[in-house]
C-alpha cells in the first residue's frame, strides 16, 4: 500500500474505529506522505441528522408537560416547573433556527471518524482537499 504510485482509498471512515485501525491507517497515510506520493481518498460518511437536538428537546418538552399537567406538583414548585418548560420551549424554537455548519462539514466530520492527525496528514499531501458532494446512488438504487 506504500509504495504504489497512486493509493485509493474507498469509503473511509466506513471501518470500524478502534486504535489499531486508526493506527493503521495513519501510518499508511503518513508514510506515504513522507514518501510524496499521491493518495485519493473517498468516502460515504452519513449526513448528520440536523434536526436531531430539536427534536430531543421537543421530546423532553412533553415530558415535562405531561409531568406538569398529572398536577402531582402543587403550590411553587408546580409554578416553578412550568416557567421552566416555557423556558426549554423557547430555546428548542431557537435551536431549530440554528445553522450547524459544522455537521455538515465534510473535513471536520471525517476529522472525527478517524482522527485529526491522519486528516491533517491528507490534508497536506491534498494541498486542497475537493469535496464532492451528491446523492448516494446505492441509496437510490435501493428504493431507500
Amino acid at each position: 500500500l506504500c509504495t504504489v504510485d497512486l493509493l485509493h482509498l474507498d469509503d473511509l471512515g466506513a471501518e470500524r474505529r478502534t486504535e489499531w485501525v486508526l493506527e493503521q491507517l495513519y501510518s499508511i497515510v503518513n508514510e506515504r506522505w513522507q514518501d510524496r506520493r499521491s493518495i485519493v481518498v473517498t468516502t460515504n460518511i452519513p449526513d448528520a441528522d440536523p434536526d436531531a437536538p430539536a427534536r430531543m428537546l421537543q421530546a423532553s418538552v412533553r415530558e415535562l408537560r405531561d409531568a406538569t399537567a398529572s398536577g402531582r406538583l402543587d403550590g411553587r414548585d408546580l409554578e416553578d416547573l412550568r416557567r421552566i418548560v416555557d423556558r426549554v420551549e423557547q430555546v428548542t424554537s431557537r435551536v431549530a433556527e440554528l445553522d450547524v455548519d459544522s455537521s455538515y462539514d465534510p473535513i471536520l466530520r471525517l476529522r472525527r471518524q478517524i482522527g485529526a492527525r491522519t486528516v491533517s496528514r491528507l490534508v497536506e499531501i491534498c494541498d486542497d482537499p475537493i469535496p464532492i458532494m451528491g446523492p448516494d446512488l446505492r441509496m437510490a438504487a435501493q428504493g431507500a
